[in-house]
C-alpha cells in the first residue's frame, strides 16, 4: 500500500562562507555550483556544477532536475544525442526481486529495455531489489522505508555503499554522463545519504548531501553543462539493510544506525569518452612510455610512470620489473609484498587502469606482485578503483572475476598522487 508522505518543509540548503543556511519551505530547489550546500563540502569545478535537493514533497525538483537533463530515451543499446535514461527498478522480473543477486550489471545488457549504460559495484556481497520495502528482512521497516515510484526498491547487500559506473548503454565502451540523481528514502540523520562524482580521469567532483526526509524521500542530483560524470560513488545510510539490522527510527531496538534505502536513478545520457588505446589518450602516452623503458631496460626515472588507481583515486606510479630470478626468490620469503591488479601485462598495453592495494603510509612496501584480472562469462569488463572493489568482485558464489597471481615482480613508488 502505497503511504502517503508529509511534506517535511526542507527547501535547498545553501552555504556562504562555510556557514549553513536553511530557506523557507518549497523555495526554489537548486543552488549553482559556487554555493556549497553542506559545511565543508568538497566542491566541484566551480561554476559548472548545479545541485537539486529536496524533502518530503520531492516530486517537483525531480521533474525540474529531469527537464535540466533532457528528454527521457528509449532504453535501446548505443548512446543517443543527449537526453537522460533512467531506472525505477520496476522493470525487474520477479525472478530477481527479493533476492541478494541481483546483477550488479543488469542495466548494461546489450537488448531493448536493459541497455542502460549503468553498472553496480559494492565491497559488500550483492545488491537487492524490493517490492515490498524489505519488509520481508525485517518487518519493522514497514512504518520506515517508503517508494517513490511505486512499488520496487533498492539496495546493496553487505554495505551501505556502492559505485555506478557509466558506458554506452549495452556495451563495455567507458562513458561519461552529464549528471546524475538518485532518491533515497529515510535519511534520519544529516549526511547519512550522499553521492560523490568522479570524471574520467578519477578526479573527484565533489560530495553532495541529500536532505533528511525520516520516513519519507529525499533527493540529491548535480548536473553539468557537458558529459563530464564517468562515475558515482554512493553512500546509503550507516549501515546495510539487512535481517537483524534496526533503524534509528525505531526507539524500541538497539543499537541501531541510519538504514537508508534508494528508488530513482536518474542521469544524463552516458556518451563515450576517449578511449585509452586511441592515439593521444594520456594514459596510453604513460602506458607506451612505461613500455618502451622496460624494453630499452630503463624505468629508474619518469619513463617508468604509469597511471593506476588507489582507493578511488588516480595516482602515477613509477616501475621497474625485476629478473625472474629474483622475482621467485622475493615472492616466497617476502609477505608483505604488495598488489598490482591489472588487465594484461603491465609492460603492454592495458585495457583498464591498473589498481594498486597501498601508497606511503597504508602497509606500502616497494615491491609489487603483478595480477592478472580476467572477467569470466556474462559480466562485462569495466574499470575498477580499489582493490576492495577487485577482491570483492572475485568473491561470492557467482564471481564477476577471476584473480590470477603471476611471477612476475615490480619495483614501484608513488610519483604523483
Amino acid at each position: 500500500m502505497k503511504q502517503f508522505l508529509a511534506v517535511l518543509g526542507f527547501g535547498v540548503l545553501s552555504l556562504a562562507l562555510g556557514a549553513c543556511s536553511r530557506q523557507m519551505p518549497n523555495q526554489p530547489d537548486t543552488a549553482p555550483q559556487g554555493n556549497a550546500f553542506e559545511q565543508g563540502a568538497e566542491l566541484a569545478v566551480r561554476g559548472d556544477a548545479k545541485v537539486f535537493l529536496a524533502a518530503g514533497d520531492i516530486t517537483p525538483t525531480v521533474v525540474n532536475f529531469r527537464d535540466a537533463l533532457g528528454t527521457l530515451n528509449a532504453n535501446t543499446p548505443g548512446s543517443q544525442s543527449g537526453g537522460r535514461r533512467e531506472i525505477n527498478w520496476d522493470a525487474v522480473p520477479a525472478t530477481a526481486t527479493n533476492t541478494d543477486a541481483f546483477p550488479g550489471d543488469f542495466f548494461n545488457q546489450p537488448a531493448v529495455g536493459r541497455a542502460r549504460g549503468a553498472v553496480f559495484s559494492t565491497p559488500g556481497t550483492g545488491f537487492r531489489v524490493s517490492d515490498n520495502n524489505f519488509v520481508d528482512l525485517n518487518p519493522d521497516f514497514a512504518g520506515q522505508f517508503v517508494f517513490f515510484s511505486p512499488v520496487r526498491t533498492f539496495a546493496a547487500v553487505g554495505s551501505s555503499d556502492m559505485t555506478v559506473d557509466f558506458f554506452v548503454p549495452g556495451s563495455s565502451t567507458p562513458a561519461t554522463s552529464t549528471g546524475f540523481g538518485v532518491v533515497f528514502a529515510d535519511v534520519d540523520r544529516e549526511g547519512s545519504a550522499a553521492i560523490r562524482l568522479f570524471d574520467a580521469s578519477g578526479k573527484n567532483l565533489g560530495r553532495f548531501l541529500a536532505p533528511p526526509a525520516p520516513g519519507g524521500v529525499s533527493f540529491v542530483g548535480v548536473t553539468y553543462p557537458t558529459a563530464i560524470v564517468a562515475r558515482v560513488e554512493i553512500e546509503s545510510g550507516q549501515g546495510a539493510v539487512a535481517v537483524g539490522a534496526t533503524d534509528v527510527s525505531n526507539r524500541n531496538a538497539a543499537p541501531a544506525t541510519d538504514l537508508v534505502i534508494m528508488d530513482d536513478f536518474i542521469y544524463g545520457e552516458p556518451v563515450a569518452v576517449a578511449d585509452i588505446s586511441q592515439p593521444g589518450s594520456p594514459a596510453l602516452a604513460a602506458s607506451t612510455v612505461a613500455t618502451q623503458a622496460a624494453a630499452h631496460g630503463n624505468s629508474n626515472g619518469a619513463a617508468g610512470q604509469l597511471p593506476a588507481f588507489y582507493d578511488g583515486r588516480q595516482i602515477t606510479v613509477n616501475m621497474m620489473e625485476l629478473p625472474d630470478n629474483g622475482a621467485a626468490s622475493l615472492i616466497g620469503r617476502n609477505a608483505s609484498i604488495n598488489q598490482i591488479y591489472a588487465t594484461n601485462d603491465l609492460d603492454e598495453e592495458q585495457d583498464f587502469l591498473p589498481v594498486i592495494d597501498a601508497i606511503q603510509g597504508d602497509g606500502f612496501n616497494p615491491l609489487w606482485q603483478q595480477n592478472l584480472i580476467s572477467f569470466n562469462q556474462g559480466f562485462t569488463p569495466h574499470q575498477f578503483h580499489s582493490d576492495d572493489e577487485v577482491l570483492a568482485a572475485a568473491a561470492g558464489a557467482r564471481p564477476e572475476i577471476t584473480i590470477v597471481k603471476t611471477d612476475e615482480m615490480y619495483r614501484c613508488s608513488i610519483v604523483g598522487h
